[in-house]
């Protein structure tokens, strides 16, 4: 606990306020929440002197006696905000990788879609016409009518505009608003009782996260620093009840690590991350489809013409 309140020191001492900020959640439980309220509002009014003030009196506090009822409890109360944390870290590591993959799928549908769909029609036309002629085609004709089908099927479950593109400041804002309302609304960190109605603001808030929706994603923080939900106990004093939580999180940060593996391991993840210029390969696949898409009607209209 020391060694994070020496980072800590170092951190304002550098003037990193946002990392100091940040620190200073998982570490919560070493004193009163009262002196940590204290040094978070110091921390984002970059008063360096008074947060390291503060500092000190939480690492005096943590020698006191009375601060814990016993080290049974320290223990846990440590390895459960630790927990916390990690779990915190693989979601948004999660949410980043599946915003990379969701923001490809919808600039790749809205520069290129049209084109693919000019091109499926295409083919459904040429097919059709050699189907007529020769019905041992008609496998040909039912294979493209899939991909023609599945391929409007996936196009109208992606949002035609987006927010893709936000300046530094807007991503900024966004990032640190989702960070803090993931921390109040994450459904394994919240009561049992509350848990159902967490789950579902928790799904709204990464979808907005995901669209680059600064807006929602405040709204939401607002709701959730105002009372949308019931606060978590601040401190868990039964053993028992902490020894259930943290066996609950050490299964969720399992899960989490295998989907997040799953996620990167994936040939699409490794394609988008491998993409040096997204703008070049959008350019450059656009030409080649506008190309297919010539010859192909070139040929449908030569067929069609042979054909009469």
């Amino acid at each position: 606990m020391n060694s994070t309140l020496q980072k800590l020191k170092k951190l304002l001492e550098s003037k990193h306020f946002k990392e100091a900020e940040e620190l200073v959640d998982s570490i919560e439980y070493f004193s009163d929440s009262k002196i940590i309220q204290n040094l978070k509002k110091a921390i984002q009014q970059q008063k360096t002197n008074l947060s390291l003030t503060l500092i000190e009196q939480i690492s005096k506090n943590l020698y006191k006696p009375e601060t814990y009822e016993n080290i049974d409890i320290v223990g846990l109360q440590t390895t459960y905000q630790l927990l916390k944390t990690q779990l915190l870290v693989l979601t948004n590591q999660k949410t980043e990788a599946e915003k990379l993959i969701a923001q490809f799928r919808i600039r790749y549908y809205k520069e290129l879609g049209f084109l693919i769909s000019e091109i499926l029609t295409e083919r459904l036309k040429l097919y059709e016409n050699i189907r007529d002629k020769n019905p041992d085609q008609e496998f040909e004709f039912q294979k493209t009518q899939e991909q023609y089908e599945k391929f409007y099927q996936q196009w109208e479950h992606i949002p035609k505009e987006s927010k893709t593109n936000i300046d530094e400041e807007t991503r900024h804002r966004l990032t640190f608003a989702y960070r803090k309302a993931s921390k109040l609304c994450h459904p394994d960190l919240v009561d049992e009782q509350i848990k159902e109605t967490a789950a579902k603001i928790f799904v709204q808030l990464n979808k907005a996260y995901i669209e680059n929706d600064v807006e929602t994603v405040e709204q939401i923080l607002h709701q959730l620093e105002n009372g949308l939900l019931e606060p978590e106990e601040t401190i868990m004093k039964e053993q028992k009840k902490l020894s259930t939580k943290i066996n609950q999180l050490k299964n969720e940060i399992m899960l989490l690590k295998k989907e997040l593996e799953s996620i990167q391991d994936s040939s699409t993840y490794s394609f988008i991350a491998r993409l040096e210029n997204w703008d070049d390969y959008f350019a450059q696949n656009r030409e080649k489809l506008m190309i297919e898409l010539n010859e192909l009607k070139n040929y449908v209209n030569s067929y069609t013409k042979a054909k009469h």
